[in-house]
């Protein structure tokens, strides 16, 4: 076994010890809008990556309730848990350029998401916003997202354990 396959053995153990399905998301709906608010953009979610899939715990502007995680940018954001990642045009980007969500509906263009860690040090997933036009976010608004996100983990881990 590799250390990638210790480190996303032990990060999924540390989601799956949230037991996020046994609550209602109200407080992850208010966060989840404050974002989109704070960014004018049409869509924001909690997400949360999961073994071959990303979920999504809330949502705004958007119906969607998971995708597979290779479509997933907030897999991506994960990877640098002390980092917000910010893709500006995901038609220049070659991660996402062939992407389904940036080739189809929603037509991403804009990406910027904050790792959820876990005090633990695992990134489960992310507080992220989505538009579909290409932008820039001001440094102060990146640093609102990491603090929602920090919000997101303190309530996941005073719920679920």
């Amino acid at each position: 076994m590799t250390q990638d396959d210790l480190n996303e053995t032990a990060r999924q153990a540390a989601l799956d010890r949230l037991s996020i399905d046994q609550f209602a998301d109200t407080a992850l709906d208010d966060i989840a809008r404050t974002a989109a608010d704070m960014f004018q953009a049409p869509i924001a979610f909690v997400s949360l990556v999961d073994g071959d899939r990303q979920r999504f715990k809330s949502a705004v502007g958007s119906d969607l309730s998971q995708t597979p995680r290779g479509w997933a940018f907030c897999d991506h954001a994960i990877r640098r848990a002390g980092e917000v990642m910010v893709v500006e045009d995901a038609t220049l980007d070659p991660r996402f350029v062939d992407n389904p969500l940036v080739t189809g509906d929603p037509h991403v263009r804009f990406y910027a998401g904050a790792p959820l860690v876990t005090s633990s040090g695992h990134a489960i997933g992310t507080v992220c916003v989505l538009d579909v036009r290409p932008r820039q976010a001001p440094t102060e608004q990146l640093e609102t997202l990491r603090f929602l996100a920090q919000q997101v983990v303190s309530t996941l881990e005073k719920r679920g354990g």
